[in-house]
C-alpha cells in the first residue's frame, strides 16, 4: 500500500500521527533553545 491508500484508509491516524509528530518537535526545539539560553 502507498501513503496515499494509508490516508485513505485511515485520516484521523495520520492527522494524530501528524500532530504527535509536530509537538515532539516543538518541544524538543524548545528545549535546545533553552539551553542555547535564549
Amino acid at each position: 500500500p502507498t501513503i496515499a491508500d494509508f490516508f485513505v484508509a485511515s485520516p484521523w491516524s495520520v492527522i494524530h500521527t501528524f500532530v504527535v509528530a509536530s509537538r515532539n518537535l516543538g518541544y524538543s526545539r524548545g528545549l535546545q533553545l533553552r539551553k542555547e539560553g535564549i
